[in-house]
C-alpha cells in the first residue's frame, strides 16, 4: 500500500486484496493513511469461483510475503497457471521460482524502491506482463501438473514401503550383532 501509494498520482489503477484481512495488521487503517481508499477493494473470503473471477481479471499479481514457512503458496499456483504477471517475495520456494516467470523483489533496505519500479515498468509495458505471463503458464503446466505430482507422491510411497522390509532386516541383524558384542 505505500508503494502502490506513490503511484497513485501518476498511474490509474485498482488494488484488489482477495481474501480475509491479515489479522496481525489494520489494513483499513493503512489504507486510510496512505489516502487509497478511492483505489483499494477488500473482497474478504470468497468462494473459489469468485476467486477464479478475479484472476482472470488481474493484470499484475503481488504476492509478497514478509516470513515463509516453507509451504507452497496454493494462490500463487493458481496465479501462474493462469497466466497472471506476478511480483513475489525473494524468500523460501518463490526464490526457487524461475525469474523468468515472477518478479522477484529482495526483502531489505531497498525493496520499496524496486517494488516502485517494477510496478511502474509493469504497469506501462503490457507486453513484459504478457511475455512473464506466459513464461509462468508454461512453468506452471510443466512444473505443477497434476498427474506428475500424483506420480511423485506415489514413488515416495512406493520407496518408504520397499524400504521397510530391509530397515525390518537391518535393525534384526544389528540386534543379533549386538547381542553377540
Amino acid at each position: 500500500l505505500r508503494v502502490l501509494s506513490q503511484l497513485k498520482a501518476t498511474h490509474r489503477f485498482r488494488y484488489t486484496l482477495v481474501g480475509d484481512p491479515n489479522p496481525f495488521f489494520e489494513v483499513r487503517e493503512l489504507i486510510r493513511r496512505y489516502e487509497m481508499e478511492d483505489h483499494v477493494t477488500i473482497t474478504g473470503h470468497l468462494p473459489m469461483a469468485e476467486f477464479e473471477k478475479f484472476i482472470g481479471k488481474t493484470d499484475i499479481a503481488l504476492n509478497v510475503r514478509e516470513r515463509t514457512v516453507g509451504e507452497t503458496s496454493a494462490s500463487l499456483c493458481r496465479l501462474l497457471s493462469a497466466g497472471v504477471c506476478s511480483i513475489v517475495s525473494n524468500v523460501g520456494w518463490y526464490a526457487e521460482l524461475p525469474a523468468n516467470c515472477v518478479v522477484k523483489v529482495p526483502l531489505d533496505p531497498h525493496t520499496d524502491a524496486l517494488l516502485t519500479a517494477y510496478l511502474r515498468r509493469l504497469i506501462e509495458d503490457s507486453k513484459l506482463r504478457e511475455r512473464i505471463g506466459e513464461n509462468a503458464r508454461g512453468y506452471a503446466l510443466a512444473e505443477h501438473n497434476l498427474e506428475r505430482g500424483a506420480a511423485a507422491y506415489l514413488n515416495v510411497i512406493e520407496t518408504v514401503v520397499a524400504r521397510r522390509t530391509r530397515r525390518k532386516l537391518l535393525a534384526s541383524v544389528t540386534n543379533e550383532v549386538t547381542s553377540l558384542a
